[in-house]
């Protein structure tokens, strides 16, 4: 990638010169995503492949399995175009289903078993796939989604297609190329629906490329998805080490930091693709200096946070910060050297153009800004996806005719998001010009949230902001005003059914954390609402149930805790961590301050299975009963003992 330094550049700089830093050429590959696979398994037939748990599967057997579920698919009619709904949990099976669509002529719609029904629903009836891939644990739910699909267990043992051919389909019978259809993610909407976003091979293809060359990934190489296969970044950690012979490790809870490192420990991880919440995560609970082995971290999805770099153990791993969209895939990177001046880091900073990419900073009449000022990013690329599904009108207005190259088919991706040149070329980030948002990485339609709260028949107008009240403290907070009645305005709304109404139709990570009732808006001195007036909710904005005393010396010190990691007032015994606006962030704080206390390990794991005080309470008890010095546990029960019943009131 050529770069040009600022001493290089005339004082009067051509205002697309930053965006022409990248290459045009396009670094794309004409082989099909399962071409390319099937290659490298006659490179490294015996390789190990994938590792889930005790078991693994070399690159021979991987493709004798995805070959005949293939074959198998094929018979169903999949073909290009065609699309084969995927619900599983991670493992080795979730590998062979996609790999098995793929070499059908298919794409394949991955649907993640913790999104509501309602969800799942809309996506099967929007995108119209011919079978669904699951397992017997999730047949209920599969059963219920897919109830007009042909549902296929892959964890069966003995499948159909056991007796199935093993070779390799006919690609070229496939009519497959790089512009086929790989796979459909469903992202946040603004109208209150999810948009399918559809993904061609050679989108997937330029991610790897870029990712095995930029990140040196060989066939020594192991690799952790760390995000669910409904989203983008678990792609480069499956395409990425599979076209180069290396590793591939499921992780089957990745809600608990604790798994994820010992994964990584265990299979010798040197390469991290996480988001930095994730990360942040990680640092946080790496008590025993996992992360001091990892080489390269890489992350995505969200502003970096570079306070939790001052924290990782030296020599500090080399951090790359990306930038990208679904639409148009990563489009920008900055490097952080392992030895480089933290303190001059810019978080906002998104770095250069990749290679295959062009990067424009227009205004508002669509010309470019003047070098410092601020405008839309636009991703120029041929790499891009080829729109929405169902949607022609959005896929019209977002995805435009690149008017700065000669290529007519040049294309180029409206974002959404604003920034300027800094004066080393890179780029700021300047956050979003509309009401998307991201909260912990993942990309948000604050109108989708809204769509859902207008649903309640007694909702009549709604609005969703993120609220960080406290430093590091993220939460989606919903504010409502109820429908009229002959005596004037309904009363309040109990939060916790508000609560109940949004999870029917919302997966978890779009329901708000609190439900704040008002009167009328606050508005701005032209009529318009005011968000930034909004206030902070209160404690009966946060979704619980009816208070009740706490109970016992243990109920007592577990609330202490949560009221100083939630920033909470007063809690009962059946008062719900998570409706009370926890995360898996400040799960972690209470692991954390349960060993400084007690010296007892309780995984994250086991606050997600118990999340009131009382069951909660329960669990650590029973850590603490498990503990062979009785002289300890006595002392500490003393301890207890003497803690007035005013600490589990809010403290900081």
């Amino acid at each position: 990638m050529s770069q040009h330094s600022s001493e290089q550049l005339p004082a009067e700089r051509e205002p697309l010169a930053f965006a022409m830093q990248a290459s045009t050429s396009e670094n794309l590959y004409d082989k099909s995503l399962n071409l390319q696979f099937e290659e490298q398994v006659e490179r490294s037939p015996d390789a190990v492949a994938v590792v889930f748990e005790d078991r693994q599967l070399s690159y021979t057997e991987l493709n004798r399995r995805s070959n005949q579920l293939a074959h198998y698919l094929s018979e169903l009619g999949v073909g290009p175009e065609v699309l084969v709904a995927v619900c599983l949990e991670p493992g080795l099976e979730m590998i062979v289903a996609l790999l098995a669509v793929l070499k059908a002529g298919g794409a394949y719609l991955p649907l993640d078993p913790a999104f509501p029904v309602e969800r799942l629903q809309f996506m099967v009836d929007d995108s119209a796939p011919v079978a669904l891939l699951t397992q017997e644990s999730l047949r209920p739910l599969c059963s219920e989604v897919g109830r007009n699909l042909k549902v296929l267990d892959l964890a069966a043992a003995d499948p159909n297609w056991s007796s199935y051919p093993e070779h390799n389909p006919d690609a070229t019978s496939k009519r497959l190329n790089s512009h086929s259809l790989a796979h459909i993610i469903y992202t946040s909407g603004s109208t209150g629906k999810p948009k399918g976003v559809l993904i061609e091979h050679h989108y997937l293809s330029t991610l790897a490329s870029w990712y095995i060359k930029e990140c040196g990934l060989t066939q020594e190489s192991v690799c952790l998805p760390a995000t669910s296969f409904s989203f983008s970044p678990f792609y480069k950690n499956f395409y990425g080490p599979l076209f180069v012979g290396g590793q591939i490790h499921m992780v089957k809870n990745l809600k608990d930091p604790k798994e994820v490192l010992s994964t990584i420990s265990r299979a010798n991880v040197r390469l991290l693709n996480v988001t930095p919440t994730a990360f942040s995560m990680l640092v946080d609970a790496d008590s025993r200096g996992v992360l001091s082995k990892i080489q390269t971290v890489m992350l995505v999805g969200e502003p970096i946070q570079i306070h939790k770099l001052f924290l990782l153990p030296s020599p500090r791993p080399e951090v790359i910060n990306t930038y990208g969209q679904l639409e148009s895939g990563l489009a920008s990177f900055h490097r952080i050297p392992p030895g480089s001046d933290l303190s001059v880091e810019k978080a906002a900073s998104i770095g250069r153009p990749m290679a295959h990419v062009r990067i424009y900073i227009l205004n508002e009449n669509s010309k470019p800004v003047s070098d410092g000022a601020e405008g839309e990013l636009y991703i120029g690329s041929a790499s891009i996806s080829r729109g929405y599904l169902n949607r022609p009108e959005l896929t019209a207005e977002r995805f435009l005719p690149d008017p700065f190259v000669s290529a007519s088919e040049a294309r180029m991706y409206k974002t959404g998001d604003r920034g300027r040149w800094l004066p080393d070329g890179a780029i700021e980030f300047l956050g979003r010009n509309d009401f998307q948002v991201k909260l912990r990485g993942i990309r948000i339609e604050l109108g989708e949230i809204e769509a859902r709260l207008l649903e309640h028949p007694d909702v009549r107008e709604a609005a969703v902001i993120v609220r960080e009240d406290n430093p590091g403290d993220e939460r989606l907070v919903a504010y409502y005003l109820t429908s009229r009645t002959g005596n004037g305005l309904r009363s309040p709304l109990h939060p916790g059914q508000l609560r109940l109404h949004v999870a029917a139709g919302l997966p978890e990570h779009l329901v708000p954390a609190a439900y704040v009732w008002l009167e009328s808006w606050p508005t701005t001195p032209n009529g318009k609402l005011d968000r930034r007036a909004l206030p902070p909710p209160k404690r009966d904005s946060y979704p619980s149930r009816e208070y009740e005393p706490l109970q016992g010396l243990m109920e007592t010190e577990v609330a202490a805790i949560w009221a100083k990691v939630l920033k909470a007032e007063q809690l009962g015994r059946h008062d719900n961590f998570f409706s009370l606006g926890g995360n898996s962030l400040l799960a972690m704080q209470v692991e954390v301050r349960l060993r400084k206390a007690f010296g007892i390990e309780v995984p994250v794991a086991r606050l997600f299975e118990s999340p009131t005080v009382e069951s909660f309470a329960k669990v650590v008890e029973a850590q603490l009963n498990t503990m062979n010095d009785n002289t300890e546990l006595l002392r500490i029960l003393g301890e207890l003992e003497a803690i007035p019943e005013s600490s589990a009131k809010g403290a900081s």
